[in-house]
């Protein structure tokens, strides 16, 4: 199997694509630590694809957010990319619940909003977008937010396939114009992906990168960048649970202490369980006044 990686690449016809293989990571995060299956799986996935991909826009170091609500029983998601590959996703459990008592004769995903948000090291503020979803399908969404907040012309595509609870595939890849694209090139390239009918058939059979380039672009030829590995990575730790705890207000500590002295919370990203002792809250607090 294809491991996980983001492809970067341009054209002489000044034409950025970024292609993004992920069906491991997609596997690991959406199937086991969050036991989705069906077509949550793939909304899941869909969303891990499409936040790696908007994460390479980033200029310089930085994570981008990529979250949504909606009143469909998949009401909230949030996935965290890096321009280097790192990525996380997560739906609250109350969220889960929803999803594993939905019938199929309501939408999965509602209406709702699309929030993206951009953090760069070194910046005085992040940047943020708001958008509605103009569908369930991500595909139609993040095409959406380039083209309204972006202001970008290209294409997105992003194409999970799921069995149950295996994800067999998690690819995409996402087209970008630069300044000074010629108007032929940009005719040329309009017809080459009205072309692609069913995005799916891009990465039929799972081939090579330069393959899949190939059908994408047609006569243009790629100039390979860079690749990135793709993986899970979750900066919760101990500490910070403490530090959250900490910035709460004195009566709502001592409201959980009369509850019990040692509490367990986990992490809604990568799940794990920490147990956390509310005398040393208490200390930390202390020491700060």
């Amino acid at each position: 199997m294809i491991k996980d990686h983001i492809s970067r690449n341009i054209t002489k016809s000044n034409y950025r694509i970024v292609l993004v293989r992920a069906t491991h990571v997609a596997q690991l995060i959406g199937s086991q630590q969050h036991h989705l299956t069906g077509l949550a799986l793939a909304h899941f996935s869909d969303g891990i694809l499409a936040a790696l991909l908007l994460a390479t826009q980033l200029k310089g170091a930085g994570v981008l957010s990529l979250e949504f609500d909606s009143n469909g029983p998949f009401d909230n998601y949030r996935c965290d990319a890096t321009p280097l590959g790192l990525v996380r996703a997560m739906i609250p459990s109350t969220t889960f619940d929803k999803i594993q008592a939905w019938h199929e004769s309501q939408p999965l995903i509602g209406k709702g909003n699309l929030y993206v948000g951009k953090k760069i090291e070194g910046a005085k503020t992040p940047y943020n977008s708001v958008l509605e979803l103009v569908a369930e399908d991500f595909t139609k969404n993040i095409s959406n937010y380039l083209m309204k907040s972006e202001q970008i012309n290209g294409a997105v595509s992003l194409c999970t396939i799921v069995d149950g609870n295996q994800v067999i595939s998690c690819d995409g890849f996402m087209i970008e114009e630069m300044p000074d694209t010629k108007k032929e090139d940009r005719e040329k390239i309009s017809a080459q992906l009205s072309k692609i009918s069913r995005p799916q058939e891009i990465f039929k059979g799972l081939p090579e990168d330069a393959i899949i380039l190939k059908r994408i672009l047609g006569e243009f030829e790629p100039v390979h960048i860079k690749d990135f590995d793709v993986e899970f990575y979750c900066p919760c730790s101990r500490e910070r649970f403490i530090d959250n705890l900490v910035g709460l207000p004195r009566s709502e500590i001592e409201y959980l202490s009369n509850e019990k002295e040692i509490i367990n919370t986990q992490c809604d990203f990568c799940k794990k369980v920490y147990e956390l002792n509310l005398k040393e809250v208490f200390n930390k607090k202390d020491n700060q006044n």
